[in-house]
């Protein structure tokens, strides 16, 4: 597996992207996804577009890109003064979603994980997470305790510690039972 394709699970094991099946229709949706820690001090925080903001900042960062043009152009567009801006996502809650209490009283829902093959049940992932060798280092992976954006450089591995973190993530992948052919194939 190349370490381009590693790095692109690295990035769907961070950012954790779930949905729910089998909710009842009638039943309002509820709000999923790592949710940021509400500051009422932090004027981003009270704004009622902080979640188009928060999108935003959080692609980027998951991107690796340099996010300071990113927020001047918040900066820009709600008034706000850049350093405002770049504190208010440093206090990004980074934990994985959390499940919604009540969810078994009426039926039984199934959360799914987005990662580069396609969605699967979040269930099945955190199983292989949990046995395998590597746990701790890809339970601090999906908890957003992990600090490092990518791990490449110019298309290597960063450094000693990028390296075991890419050979933990292919180890979970044939865990989860994907060969290195269906991985490449996968859009």
């Amino acid at each position: 597996m190349d370490p381009l394709e590693v790095e692109r699970w690295y990035r769907a094991l961070r950012e954790w992207r779930t949905r729910e099946v089998g909710v009842p229709r009638h039943r309002p949706p509820a709000p999923r996804g790592a949710p940021a820690a509400y500051w009422p001090r932090c004027p981003m925080c009270r704004r009622v577009d902080r979640d188009r903001w928060d999108t935003l900042i959080a692609q980027a960062m998951l991107d690796a890109q340099d996010t300071r043009p990113l927020v001047r152009e918040i900066a820009q567009a709600t008034g706000i003064r850049a350093e405002l801006v770049r504190w208010h996502f440093a206090h990004l809650d980074p934990t994985p979603p959390r499940p919604i209490i009540g969810e078994w009283a009426y039926r039984q829902a199934t959360e799914m994980i987005l990662l580069p093959i396609g969605w699967m049940p979040s269930s099945r992932v955190m199983a292989a997470i949990r046995e395998s060798p590597h746990a701790d280092l890809l339970l601090r992976i999906v908890r957003g305790q992990e600090r490092r954006r990518t791990l490449l450089d110019r298309g290597y591995y960063r450094n000693a510690e990028a390296r075991r973190i890419g050979e933990a993530i292919v180890a979970l992948v044939m865990a989860l039972g994907y060969a290195e052919t269906e991985v490449a194939r996968a859009p």
